[in-house]
């Protein structure tokens, strides 16, 4: 089982854990940190969609920020599992089930009521794309999305599935970690604000027009 630290926050320095398992590319800390520091204070009650959860870094670093909701989605068992292990080393309370139906609430803190924990937290065994269209059904919308789809090509498809069910607040952001070209220069729906690269990596944060 290897380890990364949390880079900022109340939870910052605190670890979490993770395996190598396939398609599970981890954010590195610089990388996850560059992110929040673009971002700021945009994150504090903002509501948080990691879309390809993997080991649950990047919501984990947003709860940390202050997020007031963030929701975790993840196609694989092995990579759900991981996720929902990282909260309960945190000592987070969050909750389990189908988009749409019932769902169970995890309370790790003895005692505390899950009403008393300001920040909401959900996580989904669940496709991308199912879970987009599903939560467009529900009116179910985000301030930030993180996009970092296992194939580097599908991220345009994911952004046109952003854009065609609204999963992305008015004055949102989609935060994209790529390593191949991100060109939307024209495009009808999308604006690149801001491009950052980091070694193989690059970051844009891009807006709905």
């Amino acid at each position: 089982m290897n380890r990364m630290r949390l880079t900022g926050g109340k939870d910052k320095g605190r670890k979490i854990t993770f395996e190598k398992l396939p398609r599970l590319r981890p954010t590195m800390d610089k990388i996850r940190k560059a992110v929040f520091d673009i971002v700021g204070s945009r994150i504090v009650d903002a509501s948080f969609l990691d879309l390809f959860g993997g080991t649950g870094a990047m919501g984990l670093e947003a709860l940390s920020r202050r997020a007031g909701h963030v929701v975790f989605v993840d196609r694989s068992k092995k990579a759900y599992q991981l996720i929902r292990k990282n909260l309960d080393l945190l000592e987070w309370t969050y909750r389990v089930g189908a988009l749409g139906r019932s769902s169970k609430t995890i309370n790790l803190k003895p005692g505390v009521h899950p009403s008393k924990q300001h920040e909401v937290i959900d996580v989904y065994l669940n496709d991308a794309h199912a879970f987009l269209k599903t939560s467009s059904m529900m009116k179910w919308t985000f301030d930030l999305i993180f996009l970092d789809p296992p194939y580097n090509n599908d991220l345009l498809k994911y952004l046109r599935f952003i854009e065609k069910y609204g999963t992305l607040n008015d004055g949102g952001r989609v935060l994209c970690e790529h390593q191949e070209p991100l060109n939307l220069d024209g495009d009808a729906f999308w604006k690149c604000l801001q491009k950052n690269r980091y070694g193989d990596k690059c970051i844009s944060v891009v807006k709905h027009v």
